[in-house]
């Protein structure tokens, strides 16, 4: 869930990109059927390189689980077929 949600931030900015490295740190137990608040942000952005941080907090709003990606750029000839394989997802803000 961090890995799409950093990434489809990056999208929703109009950063096409893949993942090229994920670290997450578990802080607390994420309960199974439970509802939980995931966000995205992009840290740092470069012509090759995308950098965010991810977190899902439960629903009082204790931090859970947090991310940070390293994202590649896809080049400009294939993003065209990722926004194909998208299809109608949205960003909630």
């Amino acid at each position: 869930m961090l890995d799409e949600i950093i990434g489809r931030t990056a999208i929703a900015s109009n950063l096409w990109c893949m993942t090229a490295k994920l670290e997450v740190r578990f802080k607390k137990s994420v309960p199974i059927g439970a509802p939980l608040k995931l966000k995205g942000t992009i840290t740092k952005q470069t012509n090759r390189l995308i950098e965010g941080r991810g977190e899902i907090r439960l629903a009082d709003g204790t931090l859970a689980v947090e991310a940070t990606g390293t994202y590649l750029r896809i080049p400009g000839v294939q993003v065209a077929q990722f926004q194909d394989a998208m299809g109608g997802w949205r960003v909630d803000e």
